[in-house]
């Protein structure tokens, strides 16, 4: 399940000469988090076993289930059922949104029809507008494949390091410049 963000326009903040682009909405989050509760009470009223990995926003949240988002990325879900692909940005995209999304997963045993067209390499093709655009140089410009090792080609290090520097001016871990500028979330 994914819920909008707001306008590109509503996200962006500057500050001591640093632009960013804000995805930490903590209101989205707490909205897909009772959306999740319900589904998984309605599935469980049904008879059916239910597990919910929270909204990612939050790296801090101690309860188990969080932990397990390391292990089983909401990106994961959402390729597997043919929602998105991962952009090169690392994130994962939609044709109607981009990466303009907060995403969150219900596991569940219920009989759910299973997709027929999974998302097995990504869809940025010549587009390279988040690598340009990356202050820290993280983004390689490769496609995502399935079959490499599933993960998109960031440098993590570098987009940490970069993240740290915009705390110190922002006074927030935040940049998502490769979000903004990414042509599906502009539509």
């Amino acid at each position: 399940m994914a819920i909008e963000h707001p306008p590109v326009t509503e996200c962006l903040v500057e500050e001591k000469g640093v632009t960013a682009y804000t995805n930490q909405f903590l209101m989205i989050d707490a909205r897909l988090e009772k959306i999740q509760q319900k589904t998984a009470r309605f599935l469980r009223s049904q008879g059916w076993k239910a597990f919910v990995i929270p909204p990612d926003t939050d790296k801090q949240d101690p309860r188990f289930a969080a932990r397990l988002y390391d292990l089983f990325p909401h990106k994961t879900a959402a390729t597997c059922a043919g929602l998105g692909w991962v952009g090169k940005n690392g994130l994962l995209v939609t044709r109607a949104y981009g990466a303009r999304l907060s995403w969150a997963t219900v596991l569940t045993d219920a009989p759910l029809t299973v997709c027929d067209a999974p998302f097995l390499v990504g869809q940025c093709k010549a587009c390279q507008r988040c690598a340009e655009i990356c202050p820290a140089q993280a983004i390689s410009a490769e496609e995502w494949v399935r079959e490499s090792s599933g993960q998109s080609k960031i440098d993590t290090r570098a987009c940490a390091a970069q993240l740290g520097e915009n705390y110190q001016a922002l006074g927030s871990y935040i940049c998502g410049l490769c979000i903004m500028v990414c042509p599906l979330c502009r539509k």
